[in-house]
């Protein structure tokens, strides 16, 4: 039996049965992301930090429910985050 890089680590039965769902389908790529970060010290004691993430989702994060019935398949959408911050130090 191979060891794929996302499997548990415990034994935990409800965790492990979430991934062995996932396993299942035959669908294991979660994503790629992408990060990139910057600081700007512009004053003694003082720093600009600016940060931005974006992920490319895979299907393994697609969704599917059923809706009156209806069984309904939904892609996940790509995420991004952003964040600037002025750090003091004293």
């Amino acid at each position: 039996m191979s060891k794929r890089y996302f499997e548990p680590l415990d034994e935990d039965g409800s965790y492990y049965n979430g991934w062995a769902a996932i396993i299942a389908t035959g669908v294991d790529y979660i994503g790629t992301e992408m990060d990139l970060g910057l600081t700007w010290r512009f004053a003694p004691n003082t720093a600009f930090d600016l940060q931005g993430a974006y992920l490319k989702v895979g299907h393994a994060l697609d969704t599917a429910e059923v809706l009156n019935g209806v069984h309904t398949r939904r892609t996940a959408n790509d995420g991004y985050l952003m964040a600037a911050r002025v750090r003091l130090a004293f």
